[in-house]
This record gives structure tokens, sequence and C-alpha cells, in this order.
């Protein structure tokens, strides 16, 4: 990011939007290099781009570095471009089509959103995603890829919607994001039967309850072709797995059905 006195290139003078990109990394890997360079290369129509990467193995402070930085640089005194929106995109997190960002903004601004996230799948077999109901604080229920695909409209929100930070666009003009952190909570709890068990609240799920309070709705939408890349590279386009979350929980760690993981260009 730069100060008031390096202005850019003379295209990006009075951009309607400024978009920084947040993207951390936990040693360095990137597997969205490509995607990355697509950004650049084909930018959404009056608006600048600028990345900052942070590195590191404490996942809140990656994402508060890079937040703090995106709330700082809104400020005409520390760039010459303000910045209005933020970008948090995950270095595991691969979207498949070129003009990706061109699409996730307008449908940010067809939807009158300020906070838009793209359906993530969780990587394994359980055919579960990271957008969720905030039924329980320690264990919501998850939205499945069946029901994201049957159900849902391109782009929704609902009362009690927990969104994913994996490819999450921020608008800043709203002044309410300054009172938000990424944070998790821990807790152990001694079960019925007398086994201590782990619980944590993910920093994503937590975003979304900051913003829940503070009168801010978020929004998810399955209009974005990404992968999530672990072992293989989980599609978000594609179904498969358990129909519903309380399935899943019934099934007692039965098998569930695999998706296709060849990548549908």
């Amino acid at each position: 990011m730069t100060k008031a006195a390096d202005a850019g290139p003379s295209k990006h003078i009075n951009p309607s939007r400024h978009i920084l990109i947040g993207a951390p990394t936990y040693d360095g890997t990137r597997y969205n290099s490509l995607s990355l360079v697509r950004v650049f290369r084909s930018p959404p129509e009056d608006t600048l781009i600028n990345l900052l990467e942070v590195g590191g193995s404490v996942l809140t402070y990656s994402f508060n570095s890079v937040w703090a930085a995106a709330l700082t640089f809104r400020d005409p005194a520390q760039c010459a471009v303000p910045v209005t929106h933020f970008l948090l995109w995950h270095a595991d997190i691969v979207p498949v089509e070129e003009g990706w960002l061109a699409a996730m903004l307008a449908e940010m601004e067809r939807v009158d959103a300020d906070v838009l996230s793209a359906v993530v799948p969780i990587k394994n077999i359980q055919g579960m995603t990271s957008t969720a109901r905030d039924t329980d604080q320690w264990n919501p229920l998850r939205y499945s890829t069946t029901e994201i695909h049957a159900k849902k409209e391109l782009t929704w929100t609902e009362p009690d919607l927990l969104v994913n930070t994996g490819l999450m666009l921020v608008n800043l003009r709203n002044p309410k994001f300054e009172q938000i952190v990424f944070t998790m909570k821990d807790r152990i709890a001694k079960n019925a039967d007398g086994v201590y068990k782990p619980y944590f609240s993910p920093e994503d799920w937590n975003f979304s309850r900051q913003c829940r309070a503070l009168g801010i709705p978020v929004w998810a939408t399955k209009a974005i072709r990404l992968r999530h890349m672990g072992l293989s590279g989980y599609p978000s386009d594609e179904v498969w797995g358990y129909p519903t979350d309380t399935a899943y929980r019934a099934s007692e760690g039965q098998p569930a059905r695999m998706p296709d993981l060849l990548p549908k260009e």
C-alpha cells in the first residue's frame, strides 16, 4: 500500500472502488497464484486493486493484520486512493473463472450487501460447507452442498446466517466495521458420560455474529465457482456427502458419497 504521494498509474487516479486484498498464508504456500494473476490481469472496471500478504502461524493475528491495514487505508491521509473494499482471501481457496472478482463485486452491489462470502465446502467427505445457521454457539448446523444447490438462491441472507472468511468481500464504507475484530473462542466441557471434550468457535462465525450485533446483514453466494484445496480440490459447484448436517450427525461416521474432484472449467 502507498501513502498519498504515490498515486499509482494515471488510469487509477479517481477509481470508484479500491479493493485491498488481504492474503494470509501460514508458511508462504499459496494454491491460488494463478487466480491472483487473473485478478490483476482482468480487474473489475473502474477499480484499483492492491495486495497485502501476511505470513504466520497465528490465524487471527494474520487476519487482523490485513484487516487493520484495510481500516487504516480508508483514510485519504494514509492512502492517495482510499480503500473502499476489503477482500479476505485464504491461500487454499482457488476461484476457477477469469472474471470472478468482478462477478462477486457485481453480486454484492446487486443485493446491496456490506458483507458477501462465497460458499466454501469443507475439506472432507461429509459434504458440509462452512456456511451455517447459528443454532448453537459451539456446534451450529452447517449447510450441506446438497442444500446449497437444491434450495438456496444464488445469493441470500437470513437472520441467523453464519458465513466463512475464505473468500469474503467487505464494503468498508460502513464505519461500523471499525468495531469488529477476528477472534476465536475455545472451551473444554464435561459431557454427561464424564468425558471431557474440546470445543471451539471459529473466527469466521464470530465475525458473522459481530456483524449481526451491529445490525450488518451477512450474505452468502454460490455465484463463485471455486476449489478448496487440500488432499484434493473440493469443488463448490458439486454435490456430495450427506444431504444435511442433521443426517451426518445421525450417521455415526458411516461413509458418504465423495465428490467428483475433477475440475469442471
